[in-house]
């Protein structure tokens, strides 16, 4: 399993419940292992960091930082096309997250995203198919916004002008008080960043549907048909028009009613709604489908292999599935992945039950603190 990019190396300074700490690893499976609350999920997040700039589990930076510390600080060494590459991301309370790359200090988030794509798999993730429809656009939007830089100025953009657009709804009293240059102004810029990103989450969804579909497949033993389905206020209308027309109803909401921060990715099984028909199983099965066509899609148009990080995924799974899981996982298909456990030398024996040819690593994390201790198992 050699692959064009890998993190051989990752520094942890006052993040989380580390004060500090150094993880080598290798390009391959790298199994971390431990009892519940030394780490493990937490050093899985400052890798997802490290390519995303922004925590997968906290809204807030400043909830990872170490009890009575003033900063974190990660520093990831990887590999990335036989090149070097050094990513360091510094938050402090009192100034803005630092991002440097290869030494040069003051990367935007913007430019960084998407130059170490990543996709990590969690038992939180049951949000992903049983929540809000927020958390299934933000699923797309990571992913888009990983592939195509335009995507992620143009949802940064879209954003911050519908706060502004909001705001001034919200601040008259009386419509007909409502600046109309202004407005329209808001509306023009709406309309431009909304219809792109319309047409990119279509052209996501063309590709994603097939790959989704072919991986419950293998997941499930073909046992099930399931489909995703897309809506959007831009289906049949010009975004313009929309705003313009839904002025009134704005104003009276105090918010932008209509646009793609309403749309909708809706998940079906056997031509029903899951949420009401699908069992625990067939949820997490709809999890890794979803994200393992996530990875597969980075994986085209990236054209190398994204990190994969799975978190205790295999918790409460039988040894026959978490069997068929790693074989799938072991084929050249997949680059560098990360897989917590809390059960030592479960995922090591049976990679070698099932005699995978593939490189891995096992390492246990004793204690997370300012002492860590970390025994390589092998």
């Amino acid at each position: 399993m050699d692959s064009q990019l890998y993190l051989k190396e990752i520094k942890l300074f006052h993040f989380k419940n580390y004060g500090k700490a150094n993880f080598e690893f290798i390009d391959g499976i790298n199994i971390i292992t431990g009892l519940n609350g030394v780490g493990k999920t937490n050093l899985l997040d400052a890798i997802y960091i490290l390519g995303l700039t922004k925590s997968y589990f906290m809204p807030n930076d400043r909830y990872l930082v170490q009890h009575e510390k003033k900063f974190y600080r990660i520093e990831g060494n990887w590999i990335k096309n036989t090149k070097k590459l050094k990513v360091a991301v510094k938050y402090t309370s009192s100034y803005a997250k630092q991002i440097d790359v290869n030494g040069k200090a003051g990367i935007k988030p913007m430019e960084h995203i998407g130059q170490i794509p990543i996709v990590l798999i969690s038992p939180n993730d049951l949000e992903l198919v049983s929540g809000l429809n927020e958390i299934r656009r933000r699923f797309m939007d990571i992913t888009i916004s990983q592939i195509d830089p335009n995507y992620l100025e143009n949802l940064v953009t879209y954003i911050k002008v519908q706060k502004l657009r909001n705001a001034l709804l919200t601040k008259s009293l009386f419509f007909d008080q409502i600046p109309l240059d202004l407005l329209e102004s808001y509306e023009l810029k709406l309309a431009h960043c909304g219809e792109f990103i319309h047409k990119s989450r279509l052209w996501f969804l063309q590709i994603f549907q097939p790959k989704f579909s072919e991986f419950y497949y293998q997941i499930s033993g073909g046992l099930e048909d399931v489909s995703l389905r897309y809506t959007s206020d831009l289906e049949t209308k010009n975004y313009l028009d929309l705003l313009k027309n839904g002025r009134n109803k704005d104003f009276e909401k105090g918010r932008t009613v209509y646009g793609i921060h309403r749309d909708k990715m809706a998940l079906f099984i056997k031509g029903q709604p899951l949420q009401q028909e699908a069992s625990q199983g067939q949820l997490k099965s709809f999890v890794l489908a979803l994200k393992l066509a996530q990875y597969s899609i980075l994986q085209d148009e990236c054209k190398f292999n994204p990190i994969l990080l799975l978190d205790d995924i295999f918790d409460k799974i039988d040894a026959s599935r978490v069997g068929h899981i790693l074989s799938m996982l072991s084929k050249d298909d997949f680059g560098q992945i990360f897989i917590t456990d809390t059960h030592v030398d479960r995922v090591a024996l049976l990679l070698e039950e099932l005699k995978l040819n593939v490189n891995f690593k096992e390492m246990k994390i004793e204690n997370s603190f300012d002492n860590l201790q970390i025994d390589p198992l092998n």
